[in-house]
């Protein structure tokens, strides 16, 4: 009796430990980069405007079910939405280079993570194709233990100086 007593007494004490203390928290503020707001790519190289595959601008974002800290640690769903408008196309697949960059109220650069989203155009009743409405998710980890809703998230599309050049 006593070993089970104490087996199911280290077990007890075992499974409360793993508790999730989950939070609702402040979201951080985000904004898309001026500069590099929009993408385009080309058919051939260099780009201009007469070799023009397709342009894409970031829409809008949101965090899709709030912000959440989890153990202390900031856990959330960033929705991204790209809007992205064929030229001439070759094909119909496009992809985005986009980075993230977390900056805290001083403006020093925290984190930065790069993507590259892929996708195909979609099509209408004629068969053409058209402008695309392209969403995707980013996870926000992070665990810094202070208030990371003071931080400040921006995002924006990668860009060579060649494609400055041209959207500026």
């Amino acid at each position: 009796k006593k070993y089970l007593f104490f087996l199911i007494f280290f077990l007890l004490m075992n499974c409360s430990s793993n508790q999730l203390d989950i939070v609702d928290t402040t979201c951080p503020v985000v904004l898309s980069a001026s500069d590099h707001k929009y993408y385009i790519a080309g058919n051939t190289q260099p780009i201009d405007v007469e070799n023009l595959r397709y342009s894409a601008i970031i829409n809008n974002f949101s965090f899709v079910e709030g912000c959440l800290k989890i153990n202390e640690n900031f856990d959330s769903d960033l929705s991204i939405l790209f809007l992205i408008k064929p030229e001439n196309l070759e094909d119909n697949f496009f992809e985005l280079p986009v980075y993230m960059a977390i900056i805290d109220s001083e403006k020093n650069l925290i984190q930065k993570q790069y993507y590259k989203f892929e996708g195909v155009f979609s099509k209408n009743s004629e068969d053409n194709y058209i402008e695309t409405e392209f969403i995707k998710k980013i996870k926000i980890k992070n665990k810094n233990k202070e208030n990371f809703s003071d931080n400040t998230i921006i995002l924006g599309f990668m860009l060579d100086k060649e494609k400055l050049k041209i959207l500026n």
